[in-house]
């Protein structure tokens, strides 16, 4: 499963890479399970980011894009790498029982993405002949998401 997204963070490159790190390293492994991933900026699209996520061979399993970890966030996770911005956009939330605190369970990798994005903007990810997306600051990402076909636009164009 190879899986990218392309998106216009509100935050440095710095702290949003942070974020991602964490995230996909800690809570959805991909590392672990055999996925290379990078964080690249768009040279003719400033402000723009792509990140990339792949299997190293084929021996990578496991692939996920949600967090199925019950564990909460530890203070590092929280100060270090930056978890904090997604407790203030509910993205990870408090766990019922307070002693535990914040936790991302079930939380999308599409979920931290736009919240790391500025408001107004869109997240996409293409995949085959079409793209999906969905508009930042909307209460839901899935209220404005939509699949659009890339191919139709493509074809299009004078250069096509």
């Amino acid at each position: 499963m190879q899986t990218s997204y392309i998106f216009h963070p509100k935050y440095g490159h710095e702290i949003v890479m942070k974020v991602i790190a964490c995230f996909v390293d800690e809570f959805l492994e991909w590392r672990q399970n055999g996925f290379s991933w990078h964080l690249n900026k768009c040279v003719d699209h400033k402000g723009w980011v792509v990140l990339e996520a792949y299997p190293e061979d084929d021996s990578s399993q496991c692939f996920t894009e949600a967090c199925f970890s019950e564990d909460p966030l530890t203070a590092s996770q929280l100060a270090d790498s930056m978890m904090v911005l997604l407790t203030e956009d509910e993205v990870a939330y408090e766990s019922s029982n307070i002693a535990e605190g914040h936790i991302l369970y079930e939380a999308e990798l599409s979920a931290v993405l736009g919240a790391l994005s500025k408001a107004g903007t869109r997240v996409y990810s293409p995949y085959g002949d079409k793209v999906w997306s969905f508009k930042v600051g909307d209460t839901s990402v899935g209220k404005d998401s939509k699949r659009v076909s890339i191919l139709g636009h493509l074809l299009t164009q004078e250069a096509a």
